[in-house]
């Protein structure tokens, strides 16, 4: 049964006032559409390199690095996962107040449809979507939780939604935690991605991701690859710690703008920093849009008090994590740039004068892939490696990079190549 639209008008005013965030929300269309975001250069290569590869399944032709998990194109792939997770994409647009009420079963059909078709395109083999409701029919009321788990012959890509339901954005409000136990450690996790993944989507997830396993060519070698975005963000690291406890190979985890989850202590103590980095710290992969406030959000909800300081990201040390600043994509790591206002980010406003504003639109998924494309496809690689069989490897990157690159721009991104080539 349709839900009554009038309860997603309270939603996003609602979802400002919890997010303690100010700014205007650009269009999925006009955001992703913005070309001065993805200048222009060229990408494209003779067809004679590319030997008849299948140049649109990304995630099973090797375009996807399994060998090196930080491998900007893999940024992009999940990136774009991530954004896709939302029916309120550019690349679905459904509007946002519809989203937020719960799609009806026509519109929920109509979105899972176009999912399946632009992924088969890229390679899926297997696409399970999955749902939950704390209160069913019922929009403001209860947690919510999405994911979509998609498996290839080798590997498994499993990817899940942010905040969108107005019933996400009443419980990351509730500033409080609830405890988890997983690897024997019973954890302190903050309550918003404790209610929608704990007690809503694992016990699904769990299921799909072993039926995804099996429908591999060899389950016993396959590679499970997590991401999400804010909320998802948050629920991609407890899936991958959720999933490794569970004896899947989990070989990596792409967080987009995440909340912090659970609790950092002092060095020889448990809590959950310590015990994810004991796990998935070396296959994580975070991002920091700009000025987005959800990153630091329970540290800016705690401020002034012992709270405070008591959540905490992982890696703690910022490793493996890339802050945009303007369009740069930065490493974080040993730097400031994992401060709220870092002197870098303060200046890119124009005006360095130790004020960070926290525009919303800095947070939308669609925005955050329009700097991990840019950073993924036009800014300049790397020098090639001294050493020669890294060169090499190198080299055949960027041959297999030049061979996709009509399907990165045209299927996965929806955009025109630059230069319209």
């Amino acid at each position: 049964m349709r839900r009554p639209r009038l309860a997603a008008y309270v939603w996003l005013p609602l979802l400002v006032i919890v997010l303690g965030c100010n700014g205007s929300h650009a269009s999925p269309a006009a955001a992703l559409g913005r070309r001065a975001l993805l200048a222009p250069g060229s990408l494209d290569a003779p067809s004679a390199a590319c030997n008849g590869m299948d140049s649109k399944q990304l995630l099973s032709n090797g375009y996807f690095n399994k060998a090196d998990p930080s491998d900007m194109h893999n940024m992009l792939l999940m990136a774009t996962l991530a954004n896709d997770a939302y029916p309120s994409s550019k690349r679905f647009n459904m509007h946002l107040l519809d989203v937020a009420d719960g799609l009806d079963e026509q519109q929920t059909a109509h979105y899972q449809r176009m999912f399946s078709e632009k992924y088969s395109e890229l390679g899926a083999t297997s696409i399970q979507f999955l749902d939950y409701y704390e209160a069913p029919g019922v929009a403001l009321t209860g947690a919510a939780a999405h994911a979509v788990v998609l498996s290839t012959p080798k590997d498994v890509f499993v990817v899940i939604r942010g905040t969108a339901d107005a019933g996400q954005a009443i419980i990351t409000g509730q500033f409080r935690t609830e405890k988890w136990t997983v690897f024997g450690t019973p954890l302190d996790i903050y309550y918003a991605p404790y209610a929608s993944f704990v007690v809503g989507l694992w016990p699904k997830l769990l299921l799909a991701v072993k039926r995804a396993v099996a429908a591999t060519d060899s389950p016993s070698t396959a590679s499970v690859y997590i991401t999400g975005h804010s909320l998802g963000a948050a629920s991609a690291y407890m899936a991958g710690l959720g999933l490794k406890e569970a004896g899947f190979g989990v070989a990596g985890v792409y967080a987009f703008d995440p909340y912090a989850v659970g609790h950092a202590c002092d060095p020889g103590q448990q809590c959950w920093v310590s015990l994810y980095e004991q796990h998935l710290r070396d296959v994580t992969y975070s991002w920091w849009n700009n000025q987005d406030p959800i990153p630091q959000l329970l540290e800016f909800h705690f401020k002034g008090t012992p709270n405070a300081t008591s959540f905490g990201h992982v890696p703690r040390d910022g490793r493996n994590w890339f802050r945009v600043v303007g369009n740069q994509c930065l490493p974080a790591h040993n730097s400031r740039l994992m401060e709220a206002c870092p002197p870098q980010v303060d200046a890119a406003d124009g005006k360095a004068d130790g004020v960070c504003p926290s525009p919303f639109d800095d947070h939308m998924p669609w925005t955050v892939l329009a700097r991990v494309a840019h950073c993924a496809l036009l800014q300049a690689p790397p020098p090639p490696p001294a050493n020669a069989r890294l060169a090499l490897r190198s080299q055949e990157r960027l041959r297999l990079a030049s061979c996709c690159s009509s399907s990165v721009w045209g299927l996965l991104l929806g955009l025109p190549a630059p230069g319209g080539k």
